[in-house]
């Protein structure tokens, strides 16, 4: 089987390893309200589209293909479904938090990877996500991630599993400040704060990693393959 999108050596290195600050991120509004969404049953996926007008389903699907190499690590992404206007992968990532000789804050992340065309558009569609906290625990490799929960040999009593909906859903990882100190565009010192009346809604601190981590994962992923259409 074809195991690795081309597309990690372009991009996802990048991603996956850049150091995580919270304070950079905890009010930027591509990682707030709207930026992870939720299916009536309160599952989570994370979508993003592509213009692809100008180009037939097999000519999206060809490039798709073409982004589908042989090499290995540090992603597995196994084709486990095709059809003329559709690529279904399982994948299984490391999300690098913070890494350095002192210490290192790293989570595994697993998730379904849809691409298909719709309507003169690539769909690129994130789902059945979960993250395994800790580094020691491992799983078979023909281990499907939605087994992680039951199916894990766990010589680590720290290794936790958690969902996307446990963690990185709006209602989990955002939180209102309705204290937020903001800037009042109406006075003249640019420098000057004052209460904002308005409450903000901002990032919780623990959730925010894996959510701006899954977030910038599929936004890279989208960015190749946009480039790739062009």
């Amino acid at each position: 089987m074809r195991k690795l999108l081309l597309v990690i050596l372009a991009a996802m290195p990048l991603v996956c390893s850049a150091q995580f600050k919270y304070k950079d991120v905890k009010c930027n509004p591509e990682y707030l309200t709207g930026a992870v969404s939720t299916n009536s049953d309160g599952s989570v996926y994370i979508e993003r589209t592509i213009n692809t007008e100008g180009k037939t389903a097999a000519q999206v699907m060809s490039i798709v293909d073409a982004l589908v190499g042989g090499v290995s690590a540090p992603a597995k992404y196994i084709e486990v479904n095709q059809s003329d206007r559709m690529r279904i992968y399982r994948i299984e990532d490391k999300l690098v938090f913070r890494q350095n000789f002192i210490n290192s804050n790293v989570a595994t992340m697993a998730a379904r990877l849809m691409i298909s065309v719709e309507n003169n558009q690539v769909v690129v569609r994130l789902d059945n996500i979960i993250y395994r906290i800790g580094s020691t625990a491992t799983t078979t490799t023909s281990m499907p991630h939605d087994k992680w929960k039951s199916g894990y040999s766990v010589a680590d009593s720290e290794i936790e599993i958690i969902t996307a909906e446990e963690m990185i859903s709006d209602k989990e990882a955002l939180k209102i400040n309705k204290t937020n100190s903001a800037y009042n565009a109406e006075v003249g010192n640019p420098f000057e704060k004052a209460e904002s009346s308005v409450p903000s809604c901002v990032l919780r601190r623990y959730p925010a990693k894996f959510r701006v981590k899954t977030i910038d994962y599929i936004d890279a992923l989208t960015e190749v393959i946009a480039k790739r259409l062009q």
